[in-house]
Parts: structure tokens; C-alpha cells; sequence
């Protein structure tokens, strides 16, 4: 069920609530409008021409109309018609745009936000030097310290000679790396 579904049948029920409350209160204004309906079926099956004519007897004169006009010599004014059409289709297209451009504006807002929160959160930083690292979060410096000797050793460019791509991505990790050990030893001995 969507969502426009569920808002339907929540507006009915409230509608419903509210019509019971009212006849609750007032029970003459239940019973005036319950003959009232009473009053519109009875003139409906007998066919009255009256304020109240049925929805069937309304749809037979347009018809009725719609069959006199098609019967007519003057051609009927498509241009006026079709010209409100194209001016209906042109408004809900301007809407439709005017939304999208508004929920890309919120989506891009959101993501700012996020990006923003994420680079003045120190801990995620603390993390990714961690991660950089290939440690757990919290490891202690001895960890820290041995972990980057390894990682240099298997990463360094001097290991890497023999292809020039390779020694360029080694370099940069290496940069990387140090900058990590560096950063996460600044941050233990201030502790």
C-alpha cells in the first residue's frame, strides 16, 4: 500500500469520526439529513427535474449536448482545447521540475552537512589513521609502531624499482602510512 493510499484512508476515517460526532451532538441535523437523502433517491428514481437531479440524469444532458454539437455543421473550437491542454501539461511539467529541483537542493544540502560533520568529527580521523594503519581502533603505541615498521617494509619503494607505476603508488602509500604513525603517535603521547 502507498503512501497516498494510507493518507486516503486516513482522511476518510477522520471524516467518518467527524460526521458521527456531529450526529452525536445533534441528532435533528442526522435525521434532517438522512431524509434529505431520503428525499434525493425517491426524486431520482422517479426522474425529477428538480435542484437535486442524480449524477445520471446530469451525464445524459451532457451527452445529450456532446451529441447535439457532433450533429452541428459548425465545427466544434479544438484550438481552444487543445491550446488548455497544452497549458495544463506545461504547469504540471513546471511543477514537477520545480520538486525535483527542490529534493536535489535538500539531497545536496544533506550530503554538505554530512561531509561536513564527518571531517569535524576527530574521531572518525582517528579512525582512518587506524585503518590506514591496519590496526584496531584504540591499539597502543607499541602496536602503532610495529605495525608501521612492517607495512613500510613490505611498501617501500625501494621494493618496488622495477616498475615506475608501482614506485609512484608505493611512494604515496608510504607517505601515507607515515603520515598515519606520525599523527597516531602525536595523539598517544598526549596522553
Amino acid at each position: 500500500m502507498n503512501i497516498f493510499d494510507r493518507m486516503v484512508r486516513l482522511a476518510r476515517a477522520e471524516i467518518n469520526d467527524f460526521i458521527e460526532k456531529q450526529a452525536k451532538k445533534n441528532p435533528d441535523l442526522a435525521e434532517q439529513q438522512a431524509e434529505e437523502e431520503l428525499r434525493r433517491d425517491e426524486e431520482a428514481r422517479r426522474g425529477s427535474d428538480g435542484p437535486h437531479r442524480p449524477k445520471d440524469a446530469r451525464r445524459d444532458e451532457a451527452r445529450a449536448a456532446d451529441d447535439h454539437r457532433d450533429r452541428s455543421d459548425e465545427p466544434r473550437d479544438h484550438k481552444a482545447s487543445e491550446s488548455w491542454r497544452v497549458r495544463v501539461k506545461e504547469r504540471f511539467r513546471q511543477e514537477q521540475e520545480a520538486w525535483q529541483r527542490r529534493a536535489e537542493d535538500a539531497r545536496k544540502q544533506y550530503e554538505r552537512a554530512k561531509q561536513q560533520a564527518r571531517a569535524h568529527d576527530p574521531r572518525s580521523e582517528l579512525a582512518k589513521h587506524y585503518a590506514n594503519l591496519e590496526l584496531p581502533l584504540g591499539a597502543s603505541k607499541d602496536e602503532v609502531k610495529t605495525s608501521w615498521r612492517k607495512l613500510m617494509r613490505k611498501y617501500h619503494p625501494d621494493m618496488h624499482n622495477t616498475d615506475p607505476e608501482k614506485h609512484r603508488i608505493a611512494t604515496e602509500l608510504t607517505q601515507r602510512l607515515t603520515e598515519s604513525y606520525r599523527f597516531l603517535s602525536k595523539h598517544l603521547e598526549g596522553r
